[in-house]
């Protein structure tokens, strides 16, 4: 359980310093396959859309480290810290034209106002005393490291509000009391923002998954045999009896036998639920004088589905039944259970903290 949440944690770190303004020219890099050093070779020497086209700085996410580990206690130990390091190439990151123009100092300054008493989901950042250090590098190149902690959360900067969640019309809502904020979201366990591919941005409230209704379909009968005989019960819908859209089950009657329509509605019940052509869509039910048919799976209403039985003495066939309550079929979207996390983004300030909340039924 540590190591998944210590590398949801990076890359959280990650996705909320790439949707910081003040760091938007900056190349900020994931330290999460090895070969560190080329990655940030290659990001201090190459223009990229997603640094506005400058280069020569790049800030580096390292996993976080677990210095006091107590495998007894439920999620990560307190005692845990995370690094970001700075890189300048000072001469290409200072050209006036292609450069960021944003110094290693400066940097990682930004950094610490915007992870400084940050709250990532269920983990919460601060830093210590004197975070900020300088780094030895090669020649040409300037560098800062700061560390921080999972501890008690602190007054902040300043930052967007978190958005707030409410159920209503079985849909999900997000609000927030900041009316330029974007909202994202994300229901994957990735960190809710525009850079993460598991995230989406709040334009719409989120439809709740509907289970549907089951088609019902009833059959009353009235009168009973009073002669030697066969009636038949035929059912008529879509994909029954593999797709021949009906079957025929049928009863041998004698005035001794049948006495009330409850006796042969019993019957027919009994022949149609012996038959894999009804059971497979459909369950037999009904008390009394009903023979009764609810579907199985619900699905969209099928108007076509019909019982109906035939004519013998005492009995005038029926050829109709009545659809007690109609089919609705299951709609997709969110369901008790689902983790949503989801945060608040809006020009200039920092994002809001994380949000993380479970839907219940």
């Amino acid at each position: 359980m540590l190591p998944s949440i210590l590398t949801r944690l990076q890359a959280d770190v990650y996705a909320r310093l790439c949707a910081v303004p003040s760091l938007a020219t900056a190349n900020v890099i994931i330290d999460d396959a090895g070969d560190i050093e080329n990655k940030v070779v290659r990001g201090l020497q190459t223009l990229s859309e997603s640094t506005g086209g400058k280069r020569g700085l790049a800030v580096v996410v390292f996993p976080p480290e677990v210095s006091d580990a107590d495998e007894n206690l439920p999620g990560p130990p307190l005692e845990s810290t995370i690094e970001i390091q700075v890189v300048e190439q000072v001469v290409i990151n200072r050209d006036e034209a292609s450069g960021t123009g944003i110094r290693s100092s400066t940097a990682a300054l930004n950094v610490l106002r915007a992870l400084h008493h940050a709250h990532l989901g269920d983990v919460l950042l601060y830093a210590g005393k004197d975070p900020l250090k300088v780094i030895p590098v090669k020649p040409g190149h300037v560098s800062h490291g700061l560390s921080l902690r999972f501890r008690l959360d602190l007054d902040g900067q300043t930052k967007c509000v978190t958005p707030e969640p409410e159920i209503a019309n079985d849909t999900l809502i997000l609000t927030c009391a900041n009316p330029a904020a974007a909202i994202w979201y994300a229901t994957d366990g990735t960190y809710p923002a525009p850079q993460t591919g598991g995230s989406s941005l709040y334009t719409d409230p989120l439809p709740l998954a509907d289970g549907g209704t089951s088609q019902i379909e009833t059959l009353h009968i009235s009168g009973y045999p009073q002669a030697n005989g066969v009636v038949s019960i035929t059912v008529t819908g879509n994909g029954i009896n593999g797709g021949a859209n009906t079957y025929t089950a049928s009863i041998t009657c004698t005035p001794t036998k049948y006495h009330y329509p409850s006796q042969i509605a019993a019957d027919f019940r009994a022949a149609l639920a012996a038959e894999s052509a009804i059971t497979t869509l459909y369950t037999v039910g009904g008390i009394n004088e009903e023979v009764t048919l609810t579907r199985t799976i619900p699905a969209a209403n099928d108007e076509t589905l019909n019982i109906g039985h035939g004519a013998i003495t005492g009995m005038t066939a029926q050829n109709t039944s009545t659809n007690i309550q109609e089919g609705i079929a299951p709609t997709p979207g969110l369901a008790a259970g689902d983790v949503i996390r989801t945060a608040a983004y809006a020009p200039d300030i920092l994002p809001s903290d994380v949000l993380e909340f479970r839907l219940t039924a």
